[in-house]
């Protein structure tokens, strides 16, 4: 295994950000399942989490976990293509990281969608946001996920701040971070961590064109 630089490189030349739309309370929000499976009790936890911030969420079919993974790598891939391409889905919502999304890479061929969707998740899904960074421009959003961070709720402890999410994914003006030129990178955020008076530290990351969105820790 090669442990050179990585094989990710953000343009460094000017790009045209393209975000996606602010969601608001008539957006479709979809579950996907990209990289390991999560506890069902988890995901239907954060589900509900999205519906109490006045989101819809789509019924996803479940996949049949394979070890490490949510599902093959086919039926990880196929289903990430098709939610991608549907009309009337406006954000995708991974249950969680772990392990297994840079497979989806692999012989990935993302057609040019016309409205880029809110693809939200961290830890191993920044592999694909940085992806479609990389390839179409898309801001990505690292965040919170259903059965990582939704499911405890705010400002729980292994939780999320829904102000900082809901400013992020319903806001078409927030503020985003560009690469230096040259920059080279695997597409991991980096971050650091603020105190705020009176409250559990919070974790604020922002990566390759990633809006700041905070954590509970």
């Amino acid at each position: 295994m090669s442990t050179g630089p990585s094989s990710l490189e953000v343009p460094a030349v000017a790009v045209e950000l393209r975000k996606p739309r602010g969601l608001n309370s008539r957006s479709v929000l979809m579950p996907f399942a990209p990289a390991s499976p999560a506890d069902f009790a988890k995901v239907l936890a954060g589900a509900e989490e999205l519906r109490n911030l006045g989101f819809e969420v789509a019924d996803a079919t479940p996949l049949t976990a394979e070890g490490y993974f949510a599902g093959s790598l086919a039926g990880r891939r196929n289903e990430f293509l098709s939610e991608l391409g549907r009309g009337d889905v406006h954000a995708l919502v991974a249950i969680r990281g772990g392990y297994g999304s840079n497979y989806l890479l692999d012989d990935l061929a993302v057609e040019r969608v016309d409205e880029p969707k809110v693809i939200l998740g961290y830890s191993d899904l920044t592999s694909l946001q940085a992806y479609l960074w990389q390839r179409n421009s898309w801001v990505g959003f690292y965040g919170p996920m259903l059965a990582a961070g939704l499911d405890a709720g705010d400002g729980a402890a292994h939780g999320y701040d829904r102000g900082s999410l809901l400013a992020a994914i319903t806001k078409t003006d927030v503020e985003v971070a560009r690469p230096d030129a040259g920059w080279r990178g695997s597409g991991r955020a980096s971050s650091r961590r603020v105190h705020d008076a009176g409250r559990d530290d919070r974790w604020y990351a922002v990566g390759i064109g990633y809006p700041r969105i905070a954590f509970a820790a």
